[in-house]
C-alpha cells in the first residue's frame, strides 16, 4: 500500500504528464573506475566503454560550467546526443584517460574568431564555410543557417558547425566588404 508521500508524488507525476509539463532527465554520475576512453585516430571521435554496461563509439563531452570550470562536472553524450552520464571530476581519471577527455573538452570549447569569409557553398542541404580566423584559415560545415547561427548582441554572432564547435563573428559590420556581403546574403 502506498504511503501519503508516494500517493502525492504519483499524483503530481500524473498531473505533470497530463499537462505536458517537462521534467528534467535524471542525472547519472558515472564511476570513473569503470570508464575507459580512447581516440583511435586524429579524425575519429572519442569512444568510451563503461565496464559492465556498453561501449559508445561516438562520444561528446560538455562541461557544466565551461567558462569557469572545464574539469569538474563533465557531461558525456552518445552519438544520438543522449546523455550517458556525468563525471564529477576529470582529475580522478588516470592520466592517459584524462588526456583523451581533456582533448575533447578543448576541442569543443575552441572558439576561433572569424576575421574574413572567403566563401560559403551550399552542398547537400548543408553549408561549407571557408574562412580566415584569428587562428588561421579553416573550413567547416553548418547544417542550418537558421538554427546554427545565433545573434548574441549587436552584430555579434556565434556559429555552430556539425561537430558542435563554435566560431564567433564579434562584429559583422567590421568584416571586409566581400565577407560582409557573403554573410548578410546568408542571413
Amino acid at each position: 500500500m502506498m504511503g501519503e508521500k508516494e500517493q502525492t508524488a504519483a499524483s503530481e507525476s500524473e498531473a505533470g504528464e497530463k499537462s505536458g509539463a517537462h521534467h528534467l532527465p535524471e542525472l547519472t554520475f558515472l564511476d570513473v573506475a569503470k570508464l575507459h576512453f580512447e581516440k583511435p585516430g586524429p579524425d575519429t571521435p572519442v569512444r568510451v566503454t563503461v565496464e559492465g554496461d556498453r561501449s559508445y563509439l561516438r562520444v561528446s563531452a560538455r562541461a557544466a560550467f565551461p567558462l569557469t570550470d572545464r574539469v569538474s562536472y563533465i557531461e558525456l553524450y552518445d552519438g544520438a546526443d543522449k546523455q550517458i552520464g556525468m563525471i564529477r571530476s576529470m582529475e580522478s581519471l588516470p592520466s592517459e584517460q584524462r588526456a583523451v577527455l581533456q582533448t575533447e573538452i578543448d576541442r569543443r570549447y575552441f572558439t576561433p574568431t572569424i576575421t574574413a569569409i572567403l566563401s560559403v557553398k551550399r552542398e547537400f542541404g548543408s553549408y561549407t564555410w571557408d574562412v580566415v580566423t584569428d587562428r588561421g584559415e579553416m573550413t567547416f560545415t553548418v547544417r542550418s543557417i537558421r538554427e546554427d547561427i545565433d545573434l548574441l548582441a549587436n552584430d555579434r554572432f556565434r556559429i555552430k558547425d556539425i561537430e558542435g564547435r563554435f566560431y564567433e563573428v564579434p562584429d559583422a559590420k567590421r568584416l571586409p566588404a566581400t565577407s560582409r556581403k557573403i554573410f548578410w546574403e546568408l542571413l
